[in-house]
């Protein structure tokens, strides 16, 4: 029997106009909550019981290092002041956890400002400084800021329900700016993937574009030699890219290693081809 009532019809119709970060395991919802005693969290997660359990692996609770909400004292949801954008907040979530239990990230701003962040496992919650909020973040940098004096992240708090998990409206795949931002905080040189970490994270997030209509692919463009590359196209733009090993055998085999010494040439390359040179029409 579930700990949690049921998402209350208001707070479903709010999350609808949230921009969810994570995947389909576990969509993150960041939120600034109102409560039933006019109280106002600008740091809460409102996740559905079992996914939220098979990721985190215990209920809120039972944890003195975690803080919780009652579904059924929230009045009104709204996007949180105080998250990461989601396309950056996933870009985060893809290079994993900087250690056991926490990770650090730089913000870059759009004025050039950078900012120093830790935090746990969850990541979409930082501490603006003064004057700057979600729209000024102009990049992230995973797992950079070890040597600086870094902004610990805001308390956050879990808001469970039981039941059917909420779908997502908007979800960062959706804000990522499609194939044009698909390397980003990715080690790219002369076109090529360099790390075997990098090229996982590439797939993912291909895969990620593919799912949810953004991109799709394509057979090889009329008088172009396509031997051994996969054609895709970006469906907003129109972009078409090519991706593929320049020697396929070399992915067959199998052994231990460091990724980041494995030869940049053994794994893909990725480049946007240049629409004067297409020579056929994309359906």
């Amino acid at each position: 029997m579930s700990r949690y009532p049921a998402l209350p019809d208001h707070v479903r119709q709010a999350l609808g106009n949230i921009i969810a970060s994570g995947n389909d395991e576990l969509w993150y919802f960041p939120c600034r909550v109102t409560l039933r005693d006019g109280k106002v969290l600008d740091t809460v997660y409102i996740e559905p019981e079992m996914p939220y359990m098979r990721s985190w692996g215990v209920y809120p609770e039972d944890d003195r290092g975690k803080r919780s909400v009652k579904i059924e004292d929230v009045v009104t949801v709204e996007d949180s002041p105080a998250r990461l954008p989601a396309r950056f907040a996933n870009q985060i979530y893809d290079h994993g956890e900087s250690g056991m239990g926490y990770t650090i990230f730089t913000i870059v701003f759009s004025d050039g400002d950078q900012q120093a962040c830790s935090t746990g496992g969850a990541v979409d919650f930082i501490r603006y400084p003064n004057g700057k909020r979600p729209n000024d973040v102009a990049a992230v940098l995973p797992h950079e800021g070890r040597n600086a004096q870094q902004v610990r992240a805001p308390d956050w708090y879990w808001c469970l329900y039981s039941g059917e998990p909420f779908c997502p409206t908007r979800t960062a795949v959706q804000e990522s700016g499609g194939l044009s931002s698909i390397t980003e905080t990715l080690t790219v040189e002369n076109h090529v993937i360099r790390y075997y970490l990098h090229w996982r994270i590439f797939k993912r997030r291909l895969d990620g574009l593919i799912r949810e209509g953004l991109t799709k692919q394509i057979r090889s463009p009329g008088g172009i030699d396509g031997r051994g590359y996969e054609w895709y196209l970006d469906v907003a733009t129109g972009d078409v890219y090519r991706y593929g090993p320049p020697d396929p055998s070399i992915l067959d085999e199998w052994q231990k290693v460091d990724p980041h010494e494995i030869d940049s040439e053994k794994l893909g390359r990725w480049e946007q081809v240049p629409l004067a040179k297409l020579k056929m029409t994309i359906q």
